[in-house]
């Protein structure tokens, strides 16, 4: 089980739950921290192995302060059209169905940056801010395009042809525009 397996690792509570075939978990507070509406943290990737113990601190931290932490398995998605539309079904979830914030805090965890980034480019009206732990913002650092091409359904000198709509440093325009705050932690 998703949420068992997170719980475990992380030994925050947590329950996991299915989006269109996709497993999904949240990290909820305790019933007295809960709001409406609840605020909440996306977080990317959320794969099998991540967020993993190294996160198991500041999860903690956003728990006890009455912030929940989301999070959806799409897969080596890597910011693709397809992980972008698994997020938007977890959005869609927890604000239209469960009581969730209308503008949730990204964060993105290395790769994740790319799945953060990508999303909130096309959805900077329902994005309170943008975090990162060493976030990846550009294809051809991480995963290199050879990586990433099937992940985007398309070969490596297409994806390489359309970088300027698909990789997520080459979309940030819309986020300066709606002057979308950003806080990344890069180091030791």
């Amino acid at each position: 089980d998703y949420g068992v397996a997170l719980t475990e690792r992380l030994g925050v509570p947590g329950e996991s739950f299915e989006i269109d075939g996709k497993p999904a978990f949240v990290l909820l507070p305790q019933e007295p921290k809960r709001q409406t509406p609840q605020p909440w943290i996306m977080y990317a990737p959320a794969l099998p192995a991540y967020p993993d113990e190294h996160e198991a601190w500041m999860h903690r931290q956003f728990v006890d302060a009455g912030v929940a932490v989301v999070g959806i398995d799409a897969g080596e998605a890597y910011g693709s059209p397809k992980g972008r539309a698994a997020c938007s079904a977890l959005y869609d979830e927890l604000v239209k169905n469960r009581g969730f914030a209308p503008k949730p805090c990204l964060l993105g965890r290395s790769r994740g940056g790319l799945w953060v980034t990508n999303w909130a480019a096309e959805n900077t009206d329902k994005v309170a801010g943008i975090a990162g732990i060493y976030p990846v913002f550009d294809l051809r650092t991480y995963p290199g395009l050879e990586k990433a091409a099937p992940a985007y359904e398309l070969s490596i000198a297409e994806l390489q042809a359309q970088l300027s709509e698909q990789n997520p440093i080459a979309r940030i325009d819309p986020l300066v525009k709606a002057r979308t705050p950003v806080f990344i932690i890069h180091g030791d």
